[in-house]
């Protein structure tokens, strides 16, 4: 007759592996708090930190589906990376970004990033979920979408050659209403982030002095 893990102590239960009394602890905690047998073996890895333990305990405390939990109970991933995909599994308006998350190569300030743009459609926030864009720089292509630039306008200084800064001249020209075509000519990686600032500038400043003019036809009139 099978005995269940409720009917024994988690140093029972761990007696054959090489668990610390941390491990235990953490084990014993599940046990006590009602996890399933067929779930447990979430936990029994002896190489998973008793923190990274907790996070895998947490989500089965909170009803994720094991299956789920599963994506992120990884002995190589850091408990600040498991805790960002275990929050994004109980936001029923995240659960979409986890293939992002899951990426190789993030740190916990990109997955951030990624998890910021859970409003936005998924191929606009797909764009700048990529390990090679350091955090400032998805900022940069993220608020470009918030601002209501188009995907094209955006795609024009998505592009890791740019640093954060010149992002933010190129997006900050759009948003003054810098077409298309005079963007292209200053939107250069190799040019420098002063170069762009003052090309931006002159044609915000040309902007504003057409918009008064017509103005001042309106006046006339």
């Amino acid at each position: 007759m099978n005995v269940s893990c409720k009917e024994q102590s988690a140093q029972q239960v761990c007696k054959k592996e090489n668990f610390n009394d941390k491990q235990v602890d953490v084990i014993q905690y599940a046990m006590d708090h009602g996890i399933e047998d067929e779930h447990l073996f979430l936990l029994l890895n002896e190489d998973m930190l008793p923190e990274q333990m907790k996070r895998v305990l947490y989500g089965l405390m909170y009803g994720l589906d094991p299956d789920d939990v599963k994506l992120y109970a990884q002995t190589d991933m850091s408990v600040e990376a498991m805790d960002q995909i275990r929050f994004a599994l109980m936001k029923e308006d995240e659960r979409h970004l986890i293939g992002l998350l899951l990426q190789k190569g993030l740190d916990v300030e990109q997955m951030i990033q990624i998890r910021k743009g859970n409003r936005l459609p998924y191929q606009y926030v797909e764009l700048y979920a990529e390990p090679f864009y350091d955090v400032e720089q998805m900022r940069e292509i993220r608020s470009g979408f918030e601002h209501g630039l188009s995907f094209q306008q955006v795609c024009l200084y998505c592009d890791a050659r740019f640093s954060s800064e010149k992002m933010y001249y190129i997006r900050r020209g759009f948003e003054y209403g810098v077409d298309f075509h005079t963007a292209m000519e200053y939107a250069q990686p190799d040019l420098p982030a002063e170069s762009i600032y003052h090309a931006v500038q002159k044609e915000k400043r040309r902007s504003s002095m057409k918009r008064r003019e017509a103005i001042q036809c309106c006046m006339v009139w």
